[in-house]
């Protein structure tokens, strides 16, 4: 399994990481995406992608969690309440960028959040297949 970029975008921040093919987190960076307007946004989410594929040039994809209305089929970002995203084609925009997919779903508090090592042991031991007894 390739390496894989996961950014969490919420209002106040961009939280990068890569996760290589056993797992574990091998990149992390954060930026800030509080007062910035769509464009801006979206060369800031290019950068940090790029910077994390510069890093890590195995990923081979990057799945974007955005607190906003997503037409799945289209990869758009409808409206979002604390970004500055409406009607934008992001999985598009990246994925022509970057040359590599993108994958995007809608970020919610409630979603689990891998950006920390503690997440990643929770996240596994949620996964972990359970012992009949």
């Amino acid at each position: 399994m390739a390496e894989t970029i996961g950014v969490d975008l919420g209002g106040a921040k961009m939280l990068v990481g890569v996760l290589d093919s056993e797992r574990r987190i091998v990149y992390r960076s954060s930026a800030p995406s509080v007062g910035l307007g769509q464009d801006e946004l979206l060369s800031t989410l290019e950068r940090e992608l790029r910077q994390a594929l510069e890093v890590r040039p195995e990923a081979t994809a990057a799945g974007l969690g955005i607190p906003c209305t997503i037409d799945r089929e289209r990869g758009v970002a409808i409206m979002a309440v604390n970004l500055e995203l409406a009607d934008v084609p992001i999985r598009e925009l990246m994925t022509e960028r970057l040359g590599m997919p993108v994958a995007m779903v809608t970020g919610l508090a409630q979603n689990l959040k891998i950006t920390t090592p503690e997440d990643l042991r929770t996240a596994r031991a949620w996964v972990r297949p359970r012992r009949r007894a």
